[in-house]
């Protein structure tokens, strides 16, 4: 079982955050900016990708075991003389490692998924895919090719992830093999926090540990240093936790 201590500090970073954390996966960096748009191909559109993140699980449904969802949200430009289609299963990912993922069924429990749309000539759509990526792996393109003479492919800026999600998602947090990674990660502490500071978050954030924390004046050295140990800490034990 965690111990107090170990749960607390959990609360603690989560509750700093402000419930809405994000930091990039497996060390890429995020530039803060707009992600370049893709490619414009042959067929005269242009595909992006303008946001793209983890997610640990959609409407309660959990990815496969040793799967990871994530969930993109693309523009797709129509400058072709005639209508193109968007349909889910005609997007695919390449990750780091060189893996082909085809979206997942779970892109029908998006907020607005591709699924059965089409683009008529100079129109936009906007809407979101789902992929099951293998855990450890990254997105880092998404290819499109109707086989109608349509294809295009946008490179996946960053990856976000939202660290209260991922840790409201993680099912094996008493487990020895997460507590030994919460222990052993070497994520940075709080040093720049106060005993009064840490006391209040703690206090603040015990009933629900995403909550925002709106009472307790931290200073900006230590309300950025738990935001770093939380990003730390996700990043370093989602594997083990979840």
């Amino acid at each position: 079982m965690l111990s107090a201590r170990s749960i607390s500090i959990f609360a603690i970073l989560l509750a700093a955050c402000g419930g809405t954390p994000s930091t990039a996966r497996s060390g890429t960096p995020s530039n803060g900016g707009t992600p370049p748009a893709g490619e414009m191909s042959s067929g005269g559109f242009t595909l992006s990708v303008t946001s793209a993140q983890w997610e640990a699980a959609l409407q309660n449904e959990r990815p496969p075991s040793g799967r990871t969802y994530a969930e993109l949200n693309i523009s797709l430009s129509n400058n072709s003389a005639s209508p193109i289609l968007a349909s889910a299963p005609l997007f695919s990912v390449l990750t780091t490692s060189s893996i082909e993922v085809p979206t997942s069924p779970a892109t029908g429990l998006a907020d607005s998924p591709c699924t059965d749309l089409s683009v008529a000539k100079g129109g936009t759509l906007a809407c979101s895919l789902v992929f099951e990526v293998p855990t450890g792996d990254t997105p880092a393109e998404l290819v499109y090719d109707d086989h109608m003479g349509h294809s295009a492919k946008a490179p996946i800026a960053i990856v976000t992830v939202d660290a209260c999600s991922r840790f409201r998602g993680w099912t094996r947090l008493n487990t020895s093999e997460c507590v030994s990674c919460f222990g052993s990660s070497g994520c940075p502490k709080e040093t720049a926090c106060t005993s009064s500071e840490l006391n209040c978050v703690e206090a603040d954030g015990a009933g629900d540990p995403c909550s925002t924390v709106t009472t307790c004046g931290l200073s900006q050295m230590c309300a950025d240093q738990l935001k770093a140990a939380l990003q730390c800490q996700v990043a370093a034990c989602d594997a083990s936790c979840s």
